[in-house]
């Protein structure tokens, strides 16, 4: 028997992303507002004097920014049985969080946009166990829990006209007819990725059995996925322009397996 704690961390600096350098504050009607050449280039570092007189939507430029700054944390518990008295398991729990920069809607403030990334799972249960059952004849099974991924709510539309369709509801302009499902922030603005995801739940079965012929080693095994033909439904859209919002509408797999043969010489 073993027992093993783990930390797994992870920190990114300085990181680079698209920033749209012509946005401005939001007017009295809540769309951006645009700040003109002169004011995102006044030096003519960018544009050369032809294109001056051009008149910018969105002028995106890749920046590296402390405000884009990433972090990842978990931590593993794990308890293993070698394999002993014809079987062996090992059971896991891992307790993560993982946030970043992402579907940035205040340009001239990308850590407004600092949330769980799209990949955060917070928690994750495994066990495994691998058995000899006689002569040969052996089986395996795994099970793995995990909480889903988040979803990000959005209000599906450009609400605030900067050219990108990711924005996020405010409270008191968005949710007159509809509730904001996500937490707010300081500004009454969803957070990221606020909305928890659809959990997981599955068991895989393995079968096998090896027989020797002479100096030959033949195998026959089944593979049996979602072995209790669990429903798992995918991540329902967050956008709430729709009619299916928050409402899952696909599954995935459903029980499958597989039939294999082996011959080892």
């Amino acid at each position: 028997m073993a027992v093993s704690i783990d930390y797994v961390g992870n920190r990114g600096r300085d990181n680079t992303g698209v920033i749209d350098i012509n946005e401005g504050p939001l007017n009295a009607a809540g769309r951006v507002t645009r700040l003109g050449v002169n004011v995102f280039d006044p030096n003519g570092v960018l544009l050369p004097a032809a294109a001056r007189n051009t008149t910018f939507v969105q002028f995106n430029q890749e920046q590296t920014l402390p405000s884009l700054d990433t972090d990842f944390n978990s931590l593993e518990v794990q308890l293993e049985k070698r394999l002993s008295s014809r079987w062996a398991g090992r059971v896991s729990y891992t307790l993560a969080r993982a946030r970043d920069v992402g579907a940035i809607i205040v340009d001239s403030d990308p850590r407004l946009d600092y949330g769980l990334s799209n990949f955060d799972n917070r928690h994750a249960f495994a066990a495994s166990t691998n058995v000899d059952i006689w002569k040969g004849l052996g089986a395996g099974f795994v099970f793995r829990a995990y909480s889903g991924y988040p979803i990000n709510e959005a209000t599906g539309s450009d609400s605030n006209g900067d050219g990108t369709n990711n924005d996020r509801p405010t409270k008191g302009v968005n949710d007159l007819t509809l509730p904001i499902v996500s937490p707010v922030d300081a500004r009454g603005v969803a957070i990221r990725n606020g909305i928890s995801g659809e959990k997981q739940v599955i068991l895989d079965g393995r079968f096998q059995y090896i027989w020797k012929v002479q100096r030959y080693q033949l195998g026959a095994f089944l593979e049996i996925y979602n072995l209790t033909n669990q429903v798992n439904l995918g991540n329902p859209t967050g956008a709430r322009n729709s009619t299916q919002f928050l409402i899952p509408t696909v599954a995935n797999d459903s029980r499958t397996a597989q039939l294999g043969l082996r011959v080892i010489f």
